[in-house]
């Protein structure tokens, strides 16, 4: 089985939707996740996460292909690698709140990357403060964090990070 991820980018139209989602039915592919955010810009993106054999993909793909001609949508199509398997690594809900200021995101990103865990689900929310109109960044993330990396030090690594980034950070195990 192959799992892939399908990026569809489109301007928002119901009868596009139904027949997006026939069309994976009707393909057979197993339906893992789905992601959908709406409007961005104007825009839906639908993000998919699917399991399925060659032939299915092949015919999805086909499908796809007739679709684009009538909707005018952009899609990527990606093959996954096999990750962690859920008893190799410990989720971990990442909570953080600060100013939004020039290049906030980038640094998070590249400090969490480089820590070598996997990021699901990185979402960011802006807004004023209430009493000083301040532009605010919250952030809410799952670090799948591998079994072999000692968690206190992780932990630590993220402490002392965001104290150094006047960063508020809530850091806990996920809980199934």
């Amino acid at each position: 089985m192959n799992q892939i991820v399908i990026t569809i980018q489109y301007k928002k139209n119901e009868d596009f939707t139904d027949q997006l989602f026939h069309s994976i039915f009707q393909s057979k592919c197993h339906l893992i996740d789905v992601r959908l955010l709406t409007p961005v810009l104007g825009l839906t993106l639908i993000v998919f996460s699917l399991k399925c054999n060659w032939t299915q993909l092949a015919h999805l793909e086909l499908q796809l292909t007739e679709l684009q001609k009538d909707y005018h949508f952009t899609k990527s199509i990606e093959h996954l690698q096999p990750t962690l398997s859920p008893a190799t690594i410990v989720p971990y809900n990442l909570y953080m709140i600060t100013a939004n200021t020039q290049g906030i995101i980038e640094d998070i990103l590249q400090f969490l990357l480089g820590l070598s865990v996997n990021l699901h689900e990185f979402l960011t929310t802006f807004y004023q403060a209430p009493a000083t109109q301040t532009s605010m960044l919250e952030i809410t993330c799952l670090a799948m964090v591998p079994l072999d990396k000692t968690i206190h030090v992780f932990r630590e690594n993220i402490i002392q990070f965001c104290d150094e980034n006047n960063i508020e950070v809530i850091l806990e195990p996920k809980r199934h």
